[in-house]
């Protein structure tokens, strides 16, 4: 037997709340300065495509390069990750920080993709960490980008 709606108090509808136990935020933002940024980076990632064979992690038909672009991206990649970090720490709070320093420092991992034509990325997970990132040097130029689908 299927109840009906009057089966149920009429209070319990307008009672009821939604609680956000396990919510998963996503922060959009623009890095200030970011055509001057991408047009450091790109020639970069190019060469380090050009002359590195990269790696293979969740990359389908595409090249990922070493996990070290904050060591040879010079100061447009360090300008990424400050720009990461300050996003992320208005959104982070340690509830126990004394004198509104918090009791962890934040740690940067970055690489490369380039992925042409027919290339994706399969779906996988960050394990370990708080935060993860996507910035776009070259998104290739609507209408022929793919969709960015971030799943939890």
């Amino acid at each position: 037997m299927t109840p009906s709606k009057s089966a149920a108090p009429k209070s319990a509808a307008s009672e009821a709340h939604q609680r956000q136990l396990f919510a998963t935020p996503v922060l959009e933002t623009r890095v200030p300065n970011a055509d001057a940024i991408n047009a450091r980076l790109l020639p970069l990632i190019r060469d380090r495509q050009k002359n590195t064979k990269g790696m293979i992690r969740s990359n389908v038909n595409g090249w990922h390069s070493d996990e070290e672009l904050l060591n040879w991206g010079g100061d447009a990649a360090h300008a990424i990750a400050v720009a990461v970090i300050e996003t992320c720490s208005r959104f982070t709070t340690d509830t126990q920080m004394k004198d509104d320093q918090p009791r962890f420092a934040w740690t940067v991992q970055m690489w490369a993709n380039v992925s042409p034509a027919g290339a994706s990325n399969q779906y996988h997970a960050h394990p370990g960490a708080v935060w993860s990132a996507v910035y776009y040097v070259d998104d290739g130029g609507a209408p022929a980008t793919g969709p960015l689908i971030l799943l939890d």
